[in-house]
């Protein structure tokens, strides 16, 4: 019996995982087809899941954030906002599917940085796998060098920018939650989403190159889409499902995200169909979780 309620409490969990990597998938779609700007769509993304969060925050009673870990949130949300954009923009160049993948390769960058900065060495098999990771990136990004394109460069650059961006709110959150243990994740979150909406908001009003009007109903449900299920339903099932599984299992499983994105822009949208593309997208993210595994391996054994 007792094996029986084991095994559905795994079960659950990784349902939980694959649920919210499904929702989290459908966030470039809902920038895409929200007929709004880069700028626009992180402000709303940002907006609408910081009062979510903040009402769940609000329910649970937890404590506000103060001192130095308000100061790291500000700037967490100063850079993920930075990773929004240039993500966004990376979505309405090249599509919503090879923007995704590239924009998952953050591992690289943190490697590197913990190896520069932190004085970390690199492993024999990290380097490995960023050998295939370049051949992935190579064999996804072919089609569009075939013709150059302003856009195509610009959509590939901006992928790859906001791999490097989103490694540094990473080490930002975990910054923050090493100095203060005890701080709530929902707080630090909707203190940073709504941070986020308020510097996105005033860039918007002081330098107007996008516009806050929504233009129809459907824009609006893709916004609402996208601040309410990828932003925080995803995350919280996610959240919820890798403290029950195992980290081997749980890398595997976040490793859906983009190939569902890439999937579904593959099969729905007739977009990067060519096999070369589709080995790259497996190559890629292969290699992008093996490197993950051996460097918490490393880490566990430190």
């Amino acid at each position: 019996m007792t094996e029986l309620s084991s095994n559905q409490s795994q079960f659950r969990s990784v349902a939980s995982v694959v649920m919210g990597s499904s929702l989290i998938s459908l966030s470039p779609f809902f920038v895409e087809f929200s007929n709004l700007g880069p700028v626009a769509n992180s402000f709303y993304r940002m907006g609408i899941g910081g009062i979510a969060l903040l009402c769940i925050a609000f329910f649970r009673k937890e404590k506000r954030l103060r001192g130095s870990s308000f100061f790291l949130c500000l700037l967490a949300a100063l850079v993920i906002s930075l990773d929004l954009i240039t993500w966004n923009t990376s979505v309405l160049y090249i599509g919503s599917g090879l923007s995704t993948v590239l924009a998952n390769l953050e591992i690289v960058f943190l490697v590197l940085i913990g190896t520069l900065f932190f004085g970390e060495k690199l492993s024999p098999s990290f380097f490995k796998m960023t050998v295939l990771m370049i051949i992935g990136v190579c064999c996804l990004i072919h089609p569009y060098f075939t013709e150059i394109r302003l856009e195509n460069t610009l959509g590939i650059i901006c992928g790859l920018t906001a791999s490097f961006i989103y490694s540094i709110y990473l080490l930002l959150l975990k910054m923050i939650r090493t100095g203060n243990a005890g701080i709530a994740t929902t707080s630090m979150l909707a203190t940073i989403c709504l941070s986020g909406a308020a510097i996105l908001g005033g860039y918007m009003f002081f330098a107007p190159s996008e516009t806050f009007a929504i233009s129809s109903f459907k824009s609006f449900g893709f916004l609402l889409g996208n601040g309410l299920l990828s932003q925080v339903l995803g995350w919280i099932l996610i959240t919820h499902g890798i403290q029950r599984i195992s980290l081997s299992l749980s890398g595997i499983l976040m490793i859906t995200q983009p190939a569902l994105t890439f999937i579904i822009d593959c099969l729905f949208l007739g977009r990067n169909t060519l096999w070369l593309q589709i080995a790259g997208c497996a190559i890629l993210l292969g290699a992008v979780y093996r490197a993950s595994r051996t460097e918490k391996q490393k880490e566990a054994a430190t």
